[in-house]
């Protein structure tokens, strides 16, 4: 999937992509995606890479269930 670090804090999971992968991305579908799942995932784009960063304070579900639907709807 090109994440190359995953990193917790007590209100947000952060996964970090490199550039390669994140040029692989359609990022609008991605967006999308993210907001149907949930309003909790904010994006950050630095020199190329892209951060996804899910607020995890107040989800209904655990944190992973969001996940891995992004996740899984970037495969698609």
């Amino acid at each position: 999937m090109g994440v190359t670090k995953v990193s917790e804090t007590k209100n947000t999971i952060e996964l970090y992509f490199d550039k390669e992968s994140t040029s692989k991305l359609n990022t609008e579908d991605l967006f999308m995606n993210a907001y149907q799942i949930t309003p909790m995932f904010r994006f950050k784009s630095r020199e190329s890479d892209l951060t996804i960063i899910l607020d995890i304070v107040k989800l209904e579900k655990h944190p992973i269930y969001y996940l891995v639907a992004l996740l899984s709807s970037m495969m698609n």
